[in-house]
């Protein structure tokens, strides 16, 4: 016998494919989401309390919606109860959300939009409500990202129809989104109907203004226009010709010169096109899609466009070292704009290929500790990052390390630990001087300069945060001048001066970041600045931040943006900081939670 439990979409249970009578009560089904989403199990009391506040017997509650879940679904009480509560199912039993959330992941419903618990609501229970919105706007987001992903691999594999069919579907899911509008148009004119794509633009400009009162987005022009968009690119007729331009963008890339060297990367690509040599083309299609990851444009459905046809053309002539490096940096891609948990499976695929390579193990290592930081997984996080900086360094790669040093740096900047944070922070700082690396020194810079403001040094940290400021400017680097210019913000007003300090809260958000976690650092900072002296104003901020951190699976902005709105009168959501942070290993966070005080 099956069973399985959809919660995705209008809840329901099908036996043997068969759609069976479901338990009494809604709670039920709010009782699955909550077990299988909390990150550890919860105990009784504490499910009681969300639950079931307003009956005469919370516990006595909770037992009979436990006991209606066993009767219709026929789970012994091994499969769900126990206290903490835990959730085991039987063989042969399955809920499609648990399978969202494992790996490998399994074929993907398409019609459920991704909905959690479909049209239901719990006005009576707010703090629970409240939640279920954050689990919802990112359930939503991941069902996209997976379509998404779907329907590029298709094109990278030539398969023009699915891969319109699913982006179709992707635009019904959010029409507003760019990246579904710009997966669209590019099916399109891969298969053949650039005519379609141009009119399908005209309908997207339309729908930008008339929605959103925002002009169409340049990577739809340049997905509708095809190839040929980039006239840039000179063709060569010698592939000696082609690595020459191979090894002069990689050095353009390396040097900081980011767009001068996607220029020549391209025009590689664009010989082996016609040249047919497999191997090469792979090679450029890597060093292309690296380019264009760590740029500072937002380019993100091209780049994984092309990370798929470079594994597809690794795979074709067994260079797994090239397939592992794709897969790493399609992970780089969805944890820089929000999708961390997706680049778990891509790092998997990294990783099987592997080949034994230190330096690839160390690169996909700090991504997974990349992943946990922007999801929260914090005590994970950091024995990821002191992994990846052990394996760099015995791969001889010190900016690796570096990298590794820095991010270990910002994990316990989010924690408060001022002085772990400083012992990394000094360690990236020398790796990233000996090795003039330009390109990534105004990170650390930044984080010296916060430590100095959050120590009250407030002179030495304008002087760290200034100098990170022009050194990102130069290099044209936008994420690390918001990052600056939001430290440079909460300085200026920690000295009493306001007009400073709206200037340079209003430069850290001049621009929609290619990285989406250093968004939400700049909207939380904006938070900060403004709810002291326009409520009105930091509670349209405090929601703006909570709609992109749930959204995008930001646990720790999510409970921060509550802990904002509640500041500002919002019942609810001080309520459900509370549970919010719970989960989350960060003291820090916790104790503002209690004190229902915004953390910065």
């Amino acid at each position: 016998m099956s069973i399985v439990l959809r919660l995705l979409g209008d809840p329901r249970i099908e036996r043997d494919g068969e759609i069976v009578n479901p338990p009494r009560g809604r709670k039920a089904w709010a009782l699955l989401a909550y077990l299988i989403l909390s990150e550890r199990p919860p105990s009784r009391q504490a499910v009681a309390e969300v639950l079931f506040p307003e009956a005469a017997d919370p516990l006595a509650a909770l037992r009979w919606t436990l006991s209606e879940l066993r009767r219709v679904t026929d789970w012994p009480t091994t499969a769900i109860g126990g206290d903490p509560l835990h959730l085991e199912l039987p063989a042969g039993h399955r809920i499609d959300l648990l399978e969202m959330t494992q790996w490998p992941r399994p074929e993907l419903d398409r019609e459920t939009g991704g909905d959690l618990l479909g049209s239901m609501s719990f006005d009576a229970l707010p703090a629970f409500d409240y939640w279920l919105q954050v689990q919802r706007r990112h359930t939503a987001n991941r069902h996209q990202t997976q379509l998404r992903d779907d329907a590029l691999a298709d094109l990278a594999a030539g398969r023009c129809a699915g891969a319109t069919q699913t982006a179709l579907r992707l635009v019904e899911c959010n029409p507003l989104e760019p990246r579904n509008q710009e997966t669209l148009l590019r099916s399109l004119v891969a298969g053949g109907r650039p005519d379609e794509a141009k009119k399908h633009l005209a309908l997207c400009e339309d729908l930008f203004a008339r929605e959103l009162n925002a002009p169409l987005p340049a990577t739809l022009i340049e997905a509708a226009s095809g190839p040929s968009s980039h006239s840039a690119v000179q063709m060569v007729t010698t592939t000696a010709e082609a690595r020459a331009r191979l090894e002069a963008g990689r050095a353009a890339v390396s040097a900081g010169a980011i767009e001068r060297g996607i220029g020549r990367l391209r025009g590689a690509v664009a010989l082996t096109d016609e040249s047919g040599e497999l191997e090469f083309r792979a090679e450029a299609l890597l060093q292309l899609g690296e380019a264009l990851a760590h740029g500072a444009q937002d380019r993100t459905t091209e780049v994984t466009a092309i990370l798929h046809q470079a594994i597809a053309a690794a795979h074709q002539v067994e260079r797994e070292d090239l397939a592992s490096r794709a897969n790493s940096e399609l992970a780089y891609v969805h944890i820089a704009t929000g999708d961390a948990a997706e680049a778990y499976y891509w790092l998997s695929k990294a990783e099987e290929h592997r080949s034994a390579d230190d330096h690839l193990l160390s690169v996909t290592t700090g991504l997974r500790g990349l992943a946990f930081a922007e999801t929260a997984h914090y005590d994970r996080s950091l024995a990821m990052f002191d992994m990846s900086a052990m394996l760099a360094g015995k791969a001889g790669k010190p900016r690796q390390v570096a990298w590794s040093h820095a991010m270990s740096a910002r994990t316990h900047l989010v924690r408060n630990d001022l002085a772990s944070a400083h012992h990394h922070v000094e360690k990236a700082l020398e790796i990233a001087n000996a090795e003039r690396w330009a390109a990534f020194l105004p990170f650390p810079q930044t984080q010296l300069g916060e430590l100095f403001w959050r120590g009250g040094d407030y002179c030495e940290a304008q002087v760290q945060l200034e100098n990170a400021y022009a050194l990102a400017s130069e290099v044209e680097d936008l994420c690390w001048e918001s990052l600056a210019s939001r430290s440079l913000a909460a300085v200026a007003r920690d000295q009493g001066q306001a007009e400073a300090a709206a200037k340079w809260t209003a430069k850290s958000l001049d621009h929609q970041l290619p990285n989406a976690w250093i968004q939400a650092s700049a909207i939380e900072g904006k938070c900060h600045m403004v709810a002291p002296a326009n409520p009105a104003l930091g509670r349209s901020t405090a929601q703006q931040l909570a709609v992109f951190a749930d959204k995008n699976g930001f646990r720790e902005f999510s409970a921060r943006a509550a802990l904002h709105l509640g500041a500002l009168g919002d019942e609810r959501a001080a309520s459900a900081a509370v549970k919010l942070s719970r989960d989350i290993d960060n003291p820090a966070l916790q104790a503002a939670a209690a004190a229902r005080t915004p953390i910065e």
